[in-house]
């Protein structure tokens, strides 16, 4: 990925579904990443239950071009929705909520909902769909209110100077997120990010201060 990081667009239990996807998209002319994320340890002998996971990661610039090529391929399969198709069983409600949730669920699910919608006389235009994702994605970007305890803690840490204290606080400071378009954002509010920076520079001060001290008495 030249101009910027590669970040993940999609993820995928099944390699087959990744290579299908990132053929399509070499084919529209993006740079494709596929990366394994999968256990390293055998899952049956140690006991984990967590299935294959497959990332597949694009340029941010190429995620609306991608999310366009999704949106045909689906169109195509939802044509062919059949009268035992498990949506049928999902309520109103249930529909609405995967739009809501729409990252949540593949672009062909989508699609299905919208259409199982219509069909039972939701009145429900492309407009609302766009509103209903549009607020998905502001409640998404929405940055988290650190936990006092922990923010508590992180100063605690910060005192006794150590790796606890720096983690803590980088966290706090540093921690990004990235919403279904590939846009990164900080993870914490602001005030949440400056106690962060603080707690951080606190603690690299102290246990500069304790390494210091412990060299000094080895003298």
């Amino acid at each position: 990925m030249d101009a910027s990081p590669s970040r993940t667009f999609q993820k995928f239990g099944d390699k087959q579904d990744a290579l299908m996807l990132k053929e399509a998209l070499e084919a529209a002319g993006m740079k494709v990443g596929l990366e394994d994320v999968s256990p390293s340890v055998d899952v049956t002998f140690a006991g984990n239950t967590h299935e294959h996971q497959y990332l597949l990661k694009l340029r941010p610039d190429d995620f609306e071009r991608a999310d366009a090529v999704l949106e045909e391929q689906a169109q195509i399969s939802a044509d062919s929705l059949s009268a035992d198709h498990y949506f049928r069983d999902f309520s109103d409600e249930e529909l609405f909520e995967l739009l809501e949730k729409y990252d949540e669920w593949s672009k062909e699910d989508q699609i299905l909902a919208v259409r199982l919608l219509r069909e039972r006389g939701r009145a429900l235009s492309d407009e609302d769909v766009a509103e209903i994702k549009a607020e998905r994605l502001a409640s998404l970007r929405r940055p988290e209110v650190g936990k006092p305890c922990a923010v508590t803690i992180g100063f605690a840490a910060a005192l006794a100077g150590g790796i606890i204290g720096l983690l803590m606080g980088w966290t706090f400071w540093k921690s990004t997120k990235t919403d279904p378009t590939g846009r990164r954002y900080p993870l914490y509010d602001d005030p949440t990010r400056r106690r962060g920076r603080l707690i951080f520079w606190i603690s690299a001060v102290t246990s500069a201060i304790f390494v210091g001290l412990f060299f000094r008495n080895l003298g």
